[in-house]
């Protein structure tokens, strides 16, 4: 971190000795570069600093109206660093737009460039929505978690007993319009902007379920988020449904099977369906429960490729049964291959969304954050999860359905 930090500033002040550079110019092109090294040395593959730097001067050539020539892909990335700074001070010291403004549109390109849908650039209430969303019990709101995916905006979880379980939202409607306006186009992070948080609110959707075209109105209400729920559904099967995987969520379960008399029961249900993922390390924590000192998820990021072990002593080895469907995303779909690559489950359902990935919020300044990809993740054996998912053992459409199958497979296996 040290010999970084001196070659950061050798960089920077070499660039300062040839122009008089103002505070301002000085602020913002600070900005632009730790945007540059948080995304150099944090994005899940290496990438090009000439390729990075040079979508930034694709938008500053636009504004300061400049036919220089781009950098050479020759240069190595303190080089370019380098020339970018140069040129930077050298076009905006006759700048006289908003030049906050500039070097936002320049780094906003530069994480655009990346051509990653889950890489974004958030304002700072977008980046404390997002931390907030699993780190609150309770807040005002709807209860429901959207999406995009290829294109279109689904509802991936709605949260029991919150306004939109209410009026009757499901996982997987197709949001159309939000208030009378068309999303068709816009970002997650504009979408959510959309959506109000005071108490008493009203918020009316369009939606597509099927062929059908469906209106809900719902009031905000103050929610008091529950990550997952334990209970006995027979004598002997015990039924754990997880909405989401908060920071704690893996050691919560933890704590309250521990304090169970889990030797009498000789099954249990893991509901993951429509669980839009989470806190990796926290899902992670959650398959422990269940193996020993088996392979969880190979994790691979830009210094290469890792395999996370269990490691508890004395597992549990209640049979499982996972409920899976389109809608298990991410985190959750870790849960479900390490469970199904390890035999420790069956998976009954459909094939889940295919989301093998790992995103991590960085805030710059106090007005914006940048969500960046930093790792993928696979199956213990490998097997790439993103745009791909996971296959369940037994394929079967319909939520009744899937939980009836799922009690007749605990009761075939109990008499085998």
């Amino acid at each position: 971190m040290i010999k970084f930090l001196s070659v950061f500033v050798f960089i920077f002040l070499t660039s300062l000795s040839s122009y008089a550079v103002t505070e301002k110019q000085y602020n913002e092109n600070l900005l632009i570069n730790k945007s540059y090294q948080l995304i150099i040395t944090s994005y899940y593959k290496p990438l090009s600093g000439p390729e990075l730097l040079n979508s930034c001067l694709k938008i500053l050539f636009i504004e300061c109206k400049s036919d220089r020539p781009y950098l050479s892909k020759d240069l190595n990335n303190e080089q370019a660093l380098r020339e970018f700074n140069n040129i930077f001070f050298e076009l905006t010291d006759s700048y006289r737009g908003d030049l906050h403004g500039l070097s936002m549109k320049i780094i906003e390109n530069m994480v655009n460039s990346l051509n990653d849908k889950y890489s974004l650039l958030l304002s700072s209430k977008d980046y404390k929505d997002l931390s907030d969303l699993l780190g609150k019990e309770k807040f005002f709101g709807f209860g429901f978690v959207p999406a995009k995916h290829d294109g279109s905006v689904y509802i991936t979880s709605v949260f029991p007993d919150t306004p939109s379980s209410k009026a009757g939202l499901r996982p997987g409607d197709n949001i159309i319009e939000i208030d009378g306006e068309n999303i068709d186009k816009m970002t997650l992070s504009e979408i959510y902007k959309l959506i109000p948080e005071q108490a008493g609110k009203t918020l009316s959707l369009k939606i597509r379920r099927c062929e059908e075209i469906l209106k809900f109105s719902m009031k905000a209400e103050e929610i008091k988020l529950q990550d997952f729920t334990v209970e006995e559904i027979e004598k002997n099967i015990l039924y754990i449904k997880i909405y989401f995987f908060a920071c704690d969520t893996g050691k919560k379960i933890f704590t309250k099977l521990s304090l169970l008399d889990m030797k009498k029961y000789e099954f249990s249900i893991v509901d993951l369906r429509d669980n839009p993922g989470g806190e990796l390390e926290s899902a992670i924590d959650f398959s422990k429960i269940f193996l020993s000192k088996d392979p969880v998820i190979l994790v691979e990021n830009n210094r290469g490729s890792k395999v996370i072990y269990g490691d508890n002593p004395s597992p549990v080895y209640v049979p499982l049964v996972i409920l899976i469907n389109n809608n298990t995303m991410s985190s959750a779909e870790l849960v479900a291959s390490s469970m199904q690559k390890n035999n420790r489950a069956s998976l009954v359902g459909e094939k889940t969304f295919g989301k093998g990935s790992i995103q991590g919020l960085f805030p710059l300044d106090e007005h914006f954050s940048v969500k960046l990809t930093v790792a993928n993740f696979f199956t213990p054996s490998g097997e790439p999860i993103d745009n791909i998912g996971i296959k369940p053992d037994l394929e079967i459409e319909g939520y009744e359905e899937q939980f009836l199958k799922a009690i007749e497979v605990i009761k075939m296996s109990g008499n085998k």
